[in-house]
This record gives structure tokens, C-alpha cells and sequence, in this order.
């Protein structure tokens, strides 16, 4: 299949790609890396206009579908199946680049996915991305690259059994896993893409492999729809057309549309019916004017009626719905974009061309509590058994008195995370000298690589001197302080000893109780 015609948009997307790709095997200084955010953020624009485009395809699946079950409903059912496999492909990569940012940045998972590439700090670091990438293997065997191709050429022999046989000669979905010559040396697509190659190009790769995906995505259903769709009505005329659901856009928010070819008929105007009510066509187009008065959601119905080649009139119903409402709310969570349970979440709210003092805030479950702090600042208290999705609910006292709903908003709850033990500033297994030994005094529990300043609660812990050609000496303690015990035991240790801590246990500020690792250090 012909690829469809890349946009100037695209075209310089690539362009763009390939100039920065040649300038990191340069080795060029790190701040060329920042232009990889930029690229990326390009991809990922143009992944989501192609996937509001192959929306657009399903969308008329499901109208071809209404009309002609019989003829339509397989290639339907094969055009669903090529999006749930794209969809999955795309959710894989997007898992890749969540574990790529949290083994760079050394966070969580769940932080991971809340981190934009324009904010890791790391962006240079490759360590992590042949690590993950490639493994110990001089071929990429040993890491996530090879399971990701295998993704990807299962992927491509399943799009190629989706299309359409009249096609399958000249089918072309892309996807291409080229490997390149290193210093004489022929390397696989594996080590071409993700050896020694740093996170903020790891990023734009797989970025890239995600837009491929919708561009392949787009070509398959395209050629079913095409099939099903090509007979019945006569078009001469296409133009782009921009649907967007508002053209005002707050300051901070984003401005979204769909945007498409639509094919009409300049010569033959089809009938336009809203709510029992013909509207005037003008070379194909109805336009339909209503002028607003009151505010609240409408709901109009109407019918398309055109004539197909064969002289058969086909109809075409549809509903749409519009808000006449004065300015919507904003909610903006202060730290992240969840809401973490046993904390004051700070969060802003605001009605713009209403004053804070008149603003009305609420959150939805049993025991979680908000309450203001500031000129449109809030906290957010969750229960413990708070669900996992909560929803601010804004009220606003209008000009006139009236109280009017603005909306609401939802955010995603959270337990805090587990803490870490801390013991000299060390938070994992290692070396120390036993001049620092002299100095310790607590082992206490930390969260580490939080957005929250929390300090949780260090219950208890056993700690045991290991001392060559002793026994070994225990002691449990609660809270954070080294028993006096194992201080002293500590003055006379030698090399090739160890200080172990076991069976720790911490409360965080939610008041939950918790089991977490341990740390051994070994005297230098």
C-alpha cells in the first residue's frame, strides 16, 4: 500500500529527526539534547492528529455499518482488530519510556509517569537505556530491544493479513527496523537504535516508532474503509474542515481540534433537517445558525438526506449538543497531577471572571474533607479509605445571585509511597569507614525522590554487629536511635565488617504501618 503523502508539518518533523540523530553520533555538546524535547514533542503532535484522523475512519465505519451491516460489518470487525493491536503496541512503547525515565531518574513508576522529557534531568545518560535496552549482549539478545522488535514484526505480519487481498501487492506500512555500520562494524536495528545511546534520543526513537504505528494504523483501516465506501455517493469536491469544541481557550490550557478532508457535492445539494426543520445548503454545506439565550446543555437531532449514484436517497441521522455557560472553572492540583492519601494536598481553584470570596468548593466521598487557605488556594484531606478517583466539584455565585454549577474535575488518589531506611545518609547496601561509623547515632526512615517534604515514623528495627572471629551481637530497638550497645561495639571494628539492619518497620503520615528493607554496611 502507498504510504499516504507526509504534511510539510511531517516532513520537517523528519528532517528535524535525522539532523539531530547525525549530530548525537557527532557527540555534539550536551545541549543539543535539548532539542530532542522539541522533536519529541513534535512527534507526539503529530501521533495524536493521526490518530483524531483514524478516528475519523472509525467514525465513518460506524455510520457505513448503521447503514449496511451486511456489506460493511467484517471489514468493521477487521478495522477493530488492527486498533486494539496498535493500541496495544502503542501502550507497550509507552511503558518503555516510563522505565527508561525511572531507572534514569532512579523514581518510581508511578512518578515516571508524570514526568515529561522537558523535565528529566538526565537526559544524557545511556547507561540506563543499554541497560534496559540492550542487556549484557553484544547483539541487544539480553535486553528489551529484541521483545520490542519481535513486537513490531508481529505487528506488521498482522496488519498485513488485515489488508484487503486487491492490496496486499502493493502494501507498504512501514515500520522499518534497518540496523547501520559502526566504525566498519555491521549492527543489528537493536544496537543501532539503543546502544550507548542517550535517554533524550531513547525518548524520540520510541516516540517515533509510536507515530509509525498510527501512520501504519491509518494506511490498513483506510484501504477497508476505502472498499466498503466506495460506491453509493457521488462527491467532486474536498476541503479541509477544523471542528473544534471551543475557540476560547484559557491562558495554560490547550487549544484542541479535528482536523480532516470532508467530501461534499457542490452540484447536488443533500436536504438538511434540524429538529423537524430544513436549514439552508449552499454548495453542499448547511449551515445552521441559532442564536443563544439562556444558559444550560441543548440537544438537537437532524437528518442528511442525499442521492446516490443510482438514484437511491440514503439518510444519515445525527445528534450534537452545545453548552451555553458563562466562564468554566479552573482546578489545578500544586504538586502533581494525583492526590495522595494521609497528606494536605495543595490545590488551586479558580472561576475566571468570578471572584474567589464567591467560589464554592466541594470533593466528592465519604470523609475527605477540602478546605481554603488562600486567595484560590485549597487542601485536600483524603479519608483512608478514600476510592481511587475523587472529583473537586466547583459552585459559583453569578452577578445576579444565582449559584451555578462550573463542573468538576477528577484526580487520581494514591497511598504515599513506601519509605526508604536511612542510615549516614546511605539508603542502599555499601562501604563505609569507621570513622563515619564512630559517628552514628540514628537509622531513621525517609521518602525518597517525593514531591511531599514528608517525615515518616521509624517504629523499630534489630540491628547486628558482625565482627570477624565473634559472635554476632543483636539488639532491637524502637524508634530511630542506635542502642548504646551497638555504638560501643562499633569503636573497635576492623575491616570486613558488617552492620546489619533488619526488620524495619515505619509509619508514614497516613497513620499506616509498614514493613520495609533493610541495609547492610560492610567497614572498609
Amino acid at each position: 500500500m502507498a504510504e499516504a503523502k507526509q504534511t510539510p508539518r511531517q516532513k520537517m518533523i523528519g528532517l528535524m529527526y535525522l539532523v539531530l540523530m547525525a549530530m548525537l553520533a557527532l557527540n555534539v555538546s550536551k545541549d543539543i539534547l535539548e532539542s530532542f524535547v522539541q522533536v519529541n514533542e513534535s512527534l507526539e503532535i503529530s501521533a495524536e492528529i493521526t490518530g483524531l484522523k483514524n478516528d475519523q475512519i472509525y467514525a465513518g465505519f460506524e455510520i457505513a455499518k448503521q447503514y449496511d451491516p451486511v456489506r460493511v460489518t467484517e471489514s468493521f470487525e477487521t478495522a477493530t482488530k488492527v486498533r486494539n493491536q496498535s493500541a496495544d503496541l502503542v501502550d507497550y512503547i509507552d511503558s518503555l519510556k516510563k522505565k527508561l525515565i525511572a531507572g534514569t531518574e532512579r523514581v518510581s513508576d508511578q512518578v515516571a509517569d508524570t514526568l515529561q522529557l522537558k523535565n528529566v534531568k538526565a537526559k544524557d545518560n545511556y547507561d540506563v537505556t543499554t541497560n534496559i535496552m540492550i542487556g549484557s549482549s553484544e547483539d541487544g539478545s539480553a535486553g528489551l530491544s529484541k521483545e520490542l522488535k519481535e513486537r513490531i514484526l508481529a505487528y506488521k505480519e498482522e496488519l498485513m493479513e488485515c489488508i484487503p487481498e486487491a492490496h496486499k501487492d502493493d502494501a507498504n506500512i512501514g515500520l522499518h527496523l534497518n540496523g547501520s555500520q559502526r566504525d566498519g562494524v555491521a549492527l543489528n536495528w537493536e544496537m543501532t537504535t539503543f546502544y550507548e545511546t542517550t535517554l533524550a534520543a531513547a525518548l524520540v526513537n520510541l516516540s517515533k516508532l509510536q507515530n509509525d504505528v498510527k501512520n501504519a494504523e491509518y494506511d490498513v483501516v483506510n484501504k477497508l474503509f476505502a472498499d466498503v465506501a466506495k460506491v453509493d455517493i457521488p462527491f467532486d469536491t474536498v476541503a479541509p474542515k477544523i471542528v473544534a469544541p471551543t475557540s476560547y481557550v484559557l491562558l495554560g490550557d490547550e487549544y484542541k481540534a479535528d482536523i480532516f478532508l470532508a467530501a461534499f457535492n457542490k452540484t447536488k445539494d443533500p436536504k438538511i433537517t434540524i429538529n423537524n426543520e430544513t436549514i439552508p445548503v449552499n454548495h453542499g454545506l448547511g449551515k445552521y445558525n441559532l442564536h443563544t439565550d439562556r444558559e444550560g446543555q441543548y440537544t438537537y437531532t437532524g437528518n442528511i438526506e442525499v442521492e446516490t449514484n443510482t438514484g437511491e436517497l440514503k439518510s444519515f441521522p445525527f445528534e450534537s449538543s452545545y453548552i451555553v455557560a458563562r466562564p468554566s472553572l479552573t482546578v489545578s492540583p500544586v504538586k502533581m497531577n494525583v492526590l495522595y492519601i494521609g497528606v494536605d494536598n495543595p490545590v488551586s481553584v479558580s472561576v475566571p471572571g468570578v471572584a474567589n470570596d464567591n467560589v464554592q468548593v466541594t470533593i466528592s466521598g465519604s470523609g475527605n474533607r477540602i478546605s481554603r487557605t488562600g486567595n484560590g488556594m485549597y487542601e485536600v484531606k483524603l479519608a483512608r479509605n478514600s476510592s481511587s478517583n475523587v472529583h473537586v466539584n466547583v459552585k459559583a455565585t453569578m452577578q445576579n445571585g444565582e449559584q451555578k454549577s462550573m463542573g468538576s474535575v477528577a484526580f487520581r488518589v494514591k497511598r504515599l509511597p513506601k519509605p526508604t531506611l536511612s542510615v549516614l545518609g546511605r539508603t542502599t547496601d555499601g562501604r563505609i569507614s569507621k570513622g563515619s561509623l564512630r559517628q552514628l547515632q540514628v537509622a531513621k526512615a525517609i521518602y525518597e525522590d517525593f514531591e511531599f517534604n514528608l517525615k515518616p515514623k521509624t517504629l523499630g528495627y534489630t540491628v547486628t554487629v558482625y565482627k570477624r572471629g565473634n559472635e554476632p551481637f543483636t539488639k532491637s530497638t524502637s524508634g530511630k536511635r542506635v542502642p548504646e550497645q551497638i555504638k560501643r561495639a562499633l569503636r573497635n571494628v576492623r575491616s570486613g565488617d558488617k552492620l546489619v539492619f533488619e526488620r524495619v518497620r515505619a509509619e508514614g503520615p497516613d497513620g499506616i504501618a509498614r514493613k520495609i528493607s533493610g541495609l547492610t554496611l560492610t567497614v572498609e
